[in-house]
């Protein structure tokens, strides 16, 4: 209710806008008493780092994509002069203080992925001239599954129907509400059931035994800006 309010009264937004801003800048100057212990120090800038984290992805909700509610959009990426890749996907708004799940909105780092795959596929493992076996292909931290959805979108173009369904793409994410949101924009999508969506937590994958589709190698992995912080590089 209280990010309602924000979103719909221009001079609150703004003004929790210059405060998140100023609150994140600053962070790292607020001073440290003097005197405290080496177990202590840890627990102070580990709660000033979480501060700066919830800062931001406050900030995030007030000035991103997700303070426009539900919005639907289609991309349009051009392959050489005769080729258009159209997908279409929905961006919702994060609901119940759910920050992390950022997910739920096409990320800007996605749509340049697209456009440079569509550009020239070959450079990401996709020479549509010489594919003639079927392919797996994995994305981590899929979001909205614009990059997924290019990839069909483009793979259907060039080798039709049959050849195309006969590869599979995987896309992943860890938060279930972007899951949710990533599974209506593949329906959104013709041509695009051969797509399979699967909930994955990078820091608790196992070596083996592994429950298909992860029982298999994957030919190609994509990933659109995911390591965003620090856990997730570990």
């Amino acid at each position: 209710r209280i990010l309602r309010e924000i979103r719909s009264d221009e001079f609150e937004r703004s003004y929790a806008i210059r405060w998140l801003t100023a609150l994140i800048s600053q962070g790292d100057c607020v001073a440290v008493s003097d005197g405290l212990e080496e177990l202590q120090l840890e627990s102070y800038v580990a709660r000033r780092e979480l501060l700066i984290d919830e800062a931001a992805a406050l900030l995030a909700i007030c000035a991103g994509a997700s303070s426009a509610g539900t919005i639907s959009r289609t991309f349009v990426f051009l392959y050489a002069a005769d080729l258009r890749v159209k997908v279409r996907v929905r961006d919702v708004p994060l609901e119940n203080h759910d920050y992390s799940s950022v997910g739920a909105q096409t990320w800007g780092s996605a749509c340049l992925l697209s456009e440079m795959i569509v550009d020239a596929p070959n450079k990401f493992g996709l020479d549509l001239s010489s594919l003639d076996e079927p392919i797996r292909i994995l994305e981590l931290g899929a979001g909205t599954g614009l990059v997924t959805l290019t990839i069909a979108n483009l793979l259907q173009n060039f080798l039709g129907d049959a050849s195309s369904k006969a590869s599979s793409i995987t896309a992943t994410d860890f938060h279930i509400p972007v899951l949710k949101n990533l599974r209506h924009n593949i329906s959104l999508n013709v041509g695009s059931s051969w797509i399979q969506t699967h909930f994955l937590d990078w820091s608790k994958f196992v070596i083996t035994p592994r429950s298909p589709p992860f029982d298999a190698p994957f030919d190609l992995i994509f990933g659109a800006d995911i390591i965003y912080e620090m856990e997730h590089a570990q």
